[in-house]
């Protein structure tokens, strides 16, 4: 009976813990992508916010950097998510930082 009560408790606190989700390439630090400078490499903008969700490379031979972060929550039902995708030339430096009013989050 004892066994049963302490794996029933288990069982409540481990419930909770399940009931998020998140996905993506992790929460993005919307304060660092303010401190990016135009002309940065890609190894220096990683280092500084997290490997990307995703990249593609452009006729032009420009690579797109994709950072994607969802957080479900099963109990309410909510969903929140961000993405940011940022742009280096061929050689491999930031293009541009949009404004983070331009960003949707």
């Amino acid at each position: 009976m004892r066994a049963f009560i302490l794996a029933a408790i288990a069982a409540m606190v481990a419930l909770p813990l399940t009931a998020c989700s998140t996905a993506g390439s992790g929460d993005i630090d919307w304060n660092k992508v303010a401190a990016l400078q135009p002309g940065q490499s890609r190894a220096e903008v990683e280092g500084a916010i997290g490997r990307p969700y995703m990249a593609s490379v452009d006729a032009d031979g420009n690579v797109q950097l994709i950072w994607v972060n969802s957080d479900v929550n099963m109990f309410t039902g909510s969903v929140a998510s961000s993405s940011l995708k940022l742009s280096f030339d061929k050689d491999g430096h930031l293009i541009k930082v949009p404004p983070l009013d331009a960003i949707r989050r």
